[in-house]
């Protein structure tokens, strides 16, 4: 039965390829627009990202120069990194010590606690105890702030030493803290 060049089977045939033909396609279109579609979302995901990493590439100088500046003015605030915590707690103690003595009072008992360590620093501290009059104490109080790297006055105990017809004496129990960056 052939009418026009084509049998029905054959036409039937060329429609059911030509629909397979288009499934495929449309399978094939599907699957790019999903790809593009993950791309897009992928790509607005990482836009922020890199418009950060580019802002601090464009900033690099100013920011090393930032950084610089605050190790510098770190280093003169905290103990350094470079000396262990032994070193660190017997340093803190002679910087004290001699602090101490040069306002008039008179140390008789010092001791370097055990460390307490922290995130990215530790905490040395020292239990002091010093003698002499008031006018020295209220000069050493004054004085330990003062003192580079920071050192911190925790707690103070402050007792008056009997005596007679002496001036005013007092012995003093102090409890310093100082930081020291960990390597």
């Amino acid at each position: 039965m052939r009418r026009n060049g084509l049998s029905y089977r054959a036409k039937a045939v060329l429609v059911i390829a030509l629909m397979l033909m288009m499934a495929i396609l449309m399978v094939l279109l599907s699957a790019a627009w999903s790809l593009r579609q993950e791309n897009n979302e992928r790509r607005a995901e990482i836009e922020p990202r890199i418009a950060r990493l580019l802002g601090i590439q464009q900033q690099y100088e100013i920011l090393e120069q930032a950084n610089a500046t605050a190790t510098v003015q770190l280093a003169g605030l905290i103990y350094p990194a470079t000396a262990d915590a032994t070193m660190t707690g017997t340093k803190m103690q002679q910087d004290v010590r001699t602090a101490i003595e040069k306002t008039g009072m008179t140390v008789i008992g010092s001791r370097v606690r055990a460390v307490k360590i922290a995130e990215g620093y530790d905490e040395v501290s020292l239990d002091l105890t010093i003698e002499g009059g008031m006018a020295s104490l209220e000069k050493a109080l004054l004085e330990i702030p003062r003192l580079r790297p920071i050192v911190v006055i925790e707690e103070t105990d402050i007792k008056p030493k009997r005596g007679r017809n002496g001036p005013h004496v007092a012995v003093t129990k102090l409890r310093l803290t100082a930081v020291r960056l960990q390597p």
